[in-house]
């Protein structure tokens, strides 16, 4: 048998979802509660955290043709207003203001002769502009930039904000300070006015003469006079980790603005803009991209049946202002689209077991909370839940309901402890909704959890540390690949992290300390790693397509090649790539070139001993063979290449300068193998690869 130590994998494989592996794995015991059929009245199977089935099940629908228009651009939006029936732009960085007609015609522009502090802007109703100063000096500017007046020290600190209130002799520049309670407040003429409730860092006018302000986490909706309306928020950010089911919060919010009829609006990149009832309630959104890509801190601006909003994406100089109807907006929000499991902002459920998974021997435990925002509510409001388990899930049965009416104290809303079945083995979810006092349904989310049976070995608290947003980092999905018998994990490689320079140097800080893990981590335990390379992202197809591909993989398989023993070229490429033929001519030949080229593909001999460790001789060897080194077939006429054959137990140096011996570990313990996998292999195949002769068919088939 011909063998070399890489193994070069150009086969499609998918992620393993734990939750539904979990379920599969595990049995499932009936609901000790009394349950009915689902009703006639509802014919599709109903789905968990779906408050209102017709919002997925409608006919579907055309978006609005054309319902954004892209305005005036090339600049970085940090924030932008609207006042006198003119666009006020303010790019933070240049220290710009800008100013359009509302179809976005330019008016004219100033820059500040300093570095800005708040990165919102106020206009009264002459045009003049008042912005921050570093640190905490405010400047008042005419429209066309001349310095009328400023004002040092107006905070102790640092100025965060500034909003814009009343009207006419009445106007007042609002000043938030850092650290400070509610805000320092300046007439036209600079004189201080006193102080007010108001506080954020970007704001909108509100509905009769009112302020609505954000801060990242909270909306807040004052009246006229700067008493506090209304609030609702999670204090929670986007990097926060979010399971599914917990209460919801802002990504990265930006500003929000409120109609007359109460609902609220707010912008949040990366998902969209939010819509909100007049009382908080989570309603809908608009998804990001139907927007085209909010930025970093959206503002949002009403003008007639106009909502203004940034555009263009994040973190970038090139952004710009659009703007959609009202109408449009509205329909866009209401428009069948996949479900959003959200209680509401701030409310949610959430166990106390780590993937929601409870171990055998252990009690499940799931609890509902609220933010206490939701005090102002919660009289009218009640919890209605039901819990089905697996085989309850699969019948289309439902459970009669639990309803738990919500307490009226932060401390109580704090922690709401829910009913759960008998614990038996196997999977369940909660079907949670947040029912008004008119039956109507406000909220609805879904949260999954599953008890283990005895003798599974998963214990999270055992595993290396680092869930992530995306999955588990590499060591750990090693040591679940472990502990859920799939034998095999898969790590991506982002190369936006690898080349932050599309045409600089390879950068592998982000993946030496995570792939070395995980390689030690897949020694100890048996299996096996590997390194996935493209994921057809636009970086990923510049790299093909400016013919570069083939030599950076050659350098990152060149790195690696001590740490990672198998690579796989692409993810499901008949979606993110093209045809078959473009596919292996520009992806899978070089690819596979490449790593050829950065890999030594010693060949050598394997024998059996009967039983133990395999003995392996490697003649003419170009460097020593490091202990845990993985042996593969290197292909012939019998074997295909790539085959797992085992691991180096020692590691091992040429004798005489060429000859090589060291000890393998076989992969397979062929003494308790039940099936076996026959495949009809030719050599060709591995030509082809390479060359340009016609593919041969492999076929397999799996006999006991």
């Amino acid at each position: 048998m011909r063998l070399h130590h890489r193994h070069l994998w150009s086969t499609v494989c998918s992620s393993v979802v734990l939750s539904l592996l979990l379920s599969l794995l595990l049995s499932s015991g009936g609901a000790a509660s009394a349950s009915v059929a689902m009703p006639s009245a509802h014919p599709a199977v109903p789905l968990c955290g779906v408050a209102d089935m017709s919002a997925i099940t409608a006919p579907e629908q055309a978006p609005p043709a054309d319902a954004v228009h892209v305005g005036p651009g090339g600049f970085a939006v940090s924030y932008l207003t609207v006042a006198n029936g003119e666009m006020y732009a303010l790019d933070h960085g240049a220290a710009t203001v800008r100013r359009f007609t509302l179809d976005g015609a330019p008016l004219g522009s100033f820059t500040a002769p300093f570095q800005l502090s708040a990165r919102s802007m106020a206009v009264d109703s002459e045009g003049n502009v008042y912005l921050a100063q570093l640190p905490a000096t405010l400047v008042k500017f005419s429209s066309g930039g001349q310095i009328l007046w400023s004002r040092a020290e107006v905070v102790a600190q640092l100025i965060d904000g500034l909003f814009a209130t009343g009207t006419g002799s009445s106007f007042r520049v609002g000043v938030v300070g850092r650290g400070e309670a509610g805000s320092a407040l300046f007439d036209a003429a600079g004189t201080a006015a006193g102080r007010s409730e108001i506080t954020g860092t970007s704001f909108s006018a509100g509905p009769d003469g009112g302020v609505v302000a954000t801060d990242a986490r909270y909306v807040r909706r004052y009246d006229a006079t700067g008493q506090l309306l209304a609030t609702f928020g999670d204090p929670r950010v986007g990097p926060d980790s979010s399971p599914t089911g917990g209460p919801f919060y802002f990504f990265l919010q930006g500003g929000a603005v409120t109609l007359p009829d109460g609902t609220t609006y707010v912008a949040d990149a990366t998902r969209g803009i939010e819509a909100a009832s007049s009382e908080g309630f989570f309603r809908g959104m608009v998804p990001d991209e139907a927007l085209g890509f909010l930025t970093e801190r959206s503002a949002l601006a009403v003008a007639g049946d106009r909502l203004y909003f940034a555009a263009g994406g994040l973190f970038h100089a090139n952004q710009h202002i659009s703007w959609i109807s009202l109408a449009d907006l509205a329909a866009l929000v209401d428009r069948p689209k996949a479900p959003h499991h959200v209680l509401g902002y701030g409310a949610g459920l959430a166990t106390n077991a780590t993937g929601n998974y409870f171990a055998a021997g252990r009690a499940p435990t799931v609890t509902a909370s609220f933010d206490p925002w939701w005090v102002r509510y919660a009289p009218g409001l009640r919890l209605s839940y039901t819990v089905r388990d697996r085989a309850q899930v699969l019948a289309a049965v439902v459970p009669a309901a639990t309803e738990v009416t919500l307490p009226t104290t932060a401390s109580g809303l704090a922690g709401i402890p829910l009913t759960l079945p008998l614990a038996r083995p196997g999977y369940y979810e909660i079907d949670a909704r947040l029912v008004a006092a008119d039956g109507s349904v406000v909220g609805a989310t879904c949260v999954t959890y599953t008890v283990g049976a005895p003798g599974h070995r998963l214990d999270f608290s055992t595993l290396p540390p680092g869930p992530d947003f995306g999955g588990p980092t590499p060591a750990r999905g090693v040591a679940l690949a472990d502990v859920l018998g799939t034998g095999n994990f898969r790590a991506p490689v982002d190369w936006a992290k690898l080349l932050p320079d599309p045409a600089g140097p390879m950068r592998f800080e982000d993946y030496d300390g995570p792939f070395a893990d995980a390689a030690r981590e897949a020694a100890a335990r048996g299996v096996a790693f590997h390194v996935q390379v493209g994921t057809g992202t636009p970086l990923d197809k510049a790299l093909v397509h400016n013919g570069t591909w083939g030599a950076r993989v050659q350098e990152l398989v060149n790195h690696f090649k001590g740490t990672v023993h198998a690579w796989e070229a692409w993810n499901e490429p008949n979606i993110t790539f093209g045809t078959p033929e473009a596919y292996v001519d520009q992806v899978l030949r070089p690819f596979t070139q490449a790593v050829r080229a950065a890999d030594s593909r010693d060949l050598g001999v394997i024998e059996g001993r009967g039983s133990g460790p395999l003995a392996l001789t490697i003649f003419e060897a170009s460097a020593p063979l490091l202990e845990g080194a993985h042996i593969v077939t290197a292909g012939s006429d019998f074997f295909p290449p790539g085959l797992p054959v085992g691991q180096v137990v020692e590691t091992a140096r040429p004798e005489a300068g060429f000859v090589l011996r060291s000890t393998v570990d076989p992969a397979v313990q062929f003494n308790r193998l039940d099936y076996v996998r026959v495949i009809q292999w030719s050599s060709e195949l591995v030509e082809n690869v390479d060359g340009d002769e016609d593919t041969t068919q492999e076929t397999s088939t799996t006999t006991p």
